[in-house]
Formats: C-alpha cells, structure tokens, sequence
C-alpha cells in the first residue's frame, strides 16, 4: 500500500472491508508529456481535459509528475484529478489522493470531499462514504447537501436503506435542508429494500416541505 494512504485507512478500514488502492506503477505511463523539459504549469489545464473526459489514469500520472517534478498541485488541481476519478468510480485512488494532499500539506475543501465521497458512494462504498463524512466533521468542514446526497446515495447502492433513512433523518429541516434529491435517494433505498411503508412515508413527509414530487418519485415510491 503506498505510504500516503495509510493515514486515512484506519478509518476507512470499517471492519474487514478491504482497502487497496491502485498502484502508480500500474497506470499507463504518458512520458511523451514531460519529455524534453516540457513546462508543467500547463499540467492543470491537462488534468482539466482528462477530467472532462473521464480518464483517471493520465489525470493521476500527471499529478504525480508534478509532484515528482517540485511542482506542487493546488487544491483545484487535486479536485479536477479526484474528480475524474469519481468519474469512472475508482473509489480507491480517490481517497488516495485526498490522502496525498494531507502528506503534501495542500488542504482539501469541500469540493475535494464531495468528490471523494461521491467515488465511493459510486461504487457502493458505503462505509467509505460514512467515514469520510466523519473526517470532514473532524477536520471542521461543514458538509452541504451534495455531501449528504452523496452519502445517502452510497448507502443505497450498498443495501443500506436503514442508515440512508438514518442520515435523512438527522437533516430534517436543518441547514443544509434535504431536497428534492434527496428524497429521492431515500426512496430509491427504500424500493431496494422492499420496504414500502417507508417510501411512503417519505412522500408524505415531502408534503410537509415545500418540495413537490417529481416524476422520479412516484416511479421509486410505485416499485416499492
């Protein structure tokens, strides 16, 4: 495991789930772009385009080429190569480059987590999603909604209908409030789950809102 994930596996461990981040060495090797010298402060704009086009691998061999070549990313740069990760689900080397901005003393923000979070939540992670979520609160980032989705849709693909419940529970009519979207998450776990008592329930407390129902969530509150 490389170095710099191993802060954060303690508490992306969550019992025997298995952490293994993809290797560096295993990535295809793009040499063409930093031969001869070339200039890496256009490695942002590359990483950008890589992003746009969802392809994780050229966008991590870029960053590292930076860091190798005293370059140091910002946390933009780390945001659009985590994000091209989220992309394409690769929820391991996601976390492991929010790891990295840690060891490289570049502080992530919201952004960072929220893509972070959202590679996990992806691929089903949902311990992962859950976790991160409880660093963000220990490192004092406020989580808004895109986070809350984010995690409530990574307990869904998971099979956890009753913590996405949970965590929409604890919003309520907080800020940040639930949306629409929201909502839909919820009810989508709860058809997962077969649990229609509880979709409905969640429609009826939508009434109480401002929130209308959409088309999404009458089709998930039907299949329930």
């Amino acid at each position: 495991m490389p170095s710099t994930c191993k802060n954060l596996q303690p508490l992306l461990a969550a019992g025997d789930v298995p952490f293994r981040p993809v290797p560096l060495s295993s990535l295809p090797r793009k040499q063409e772009l930093f031969s001869g010298g070339s200039d890496l402060k256009n490695s942002a704009f590359a990483i950008c385009d890589y992003r746009k086009s969802a392809q994780w691998q050229e966008a991590v061999v870029i960053l590292e080429a930076m860091r190798k070549n005293d370059s140091i990313p910002d946390v933009i740069t780390y945001n659009v190569a985590i994000s091209a990760c989220e992309k394409r689900e690769q929820w391991q080397q996601a976390v492991c480059l929010l790891e990295s901005m840690h060891a490289s003393k570049v502080l992530p923000d919201i952004i960072t987590y929220n893509a972070a979070i959202s590679a996990c939540a992806k691929a089903g992670r949902w311990q992962e999603t859950l976790c991160l979520l409880a660093v963000m609160h220990k490192v004092g980032l406020v989580p808004n909604t895109i986070t809350y989705n984010a995690t409530i849709n990574g307990c869904k693909k998971g099979g956890q209908w009753q913590r996405a419940l949970h965590i929409l529970a604890k919003l309520g009519n907080t800020n940040p409030a639930p949306n629409i979207i929201t909502y839909n998450i919820a009810i989508s776990a709860c058809e997962e789950g077969e649990n229609w008592q509880q979709a409905l329930a969640l429609m009826i407390m939508m009434q109480t809102t401002s929130l209308v129902p959409d088309l999404i969530t009458y089709n998930a509150a039907i299949s329930a």
